[in-house]
């Protein structure tokens, strides 16, 4: 399975031939070009405490992170945050736009 982070929330998840897009960012995402489907927006999202809890709520020990610097109304401290899941036993993965994580 591969994972690409293409910007705010948006990832294309690739696994047995299928492609699966998630909460896409397009408008003037270059990478997302080629897509022709309406805008979507979003404003707001949890902050890093917040998400810490969630991933609690379910159980989860691996989050991929989104809608992070996307503006600046949601620039994260990358180093403080991945310390905040640590502390919590989680792990955190950062991508930068375009990165391809393989699980």
């Amino acid at each position: 399975m591969h994972i690409t982070f293409l910007g705010h929330n948006f990832f294309l998840i690739e696994s047995t031939g299928k492609r699966l897009l998630t909460d896409p960012f397009i408008s003037g995402n270059p990478l997302a070009a080629h897509i022709e489907i309406d805008q979507i927006r979003c404003d707001f999202t949890m902050d890093v405490q917040e998400a810490v809890i969630a991933a609690g709520f379910i159980r989860c020990n691996n989050i991929i992170g989104c809608h992070y610097d996307t503006f600046g109304l949601i620039q994260i401290n990358h180093e403080a945050a991945k310390e905040a899941f640590t502390a919590a036993g989680v792990n955190m993965l950062l991508p930068e736009i375009g990165e391809t994580i393989r699980i």
